[in-house]
């Protein structure tokens, strides 16, 4: 079964509403990428590691509305 986009869209909307922790989020979506890595959509696997890189340092951090875009964004695909 293949992983999509606008399922890790989904996903991450859905993490967005327990609130935005960037550590816990970068942490999230590093979890779900090797639960799916087998299995992701083309291209999914660059979204992904733009959430994951959120845990390596300030300037990789994305805002809770830049998040809530790339999820908007990734239901559109």
């Amino acid at each position: 079964m293949i992983y999509r986009k606008s399922d890790f869209g989904k996903a991450l909307l859905k993490e967005l509403g327990k609130g935005y922790a960037v550590a816990r989020i970068a942490h999230w979506a590093f979890v779900e990428h090797l639960d799916h890595i087998k299995e992701l959509e083309d291209g999914l696997d660059s979204e992904m590691m733009t959430v994951i890189a959120m845990g390596e340092g300030a300037q990789f951090h994305l805002s809770e509305d830049e998040l809530r875009q790339l999820a908007a964004r990734l239901l559109g695909s």
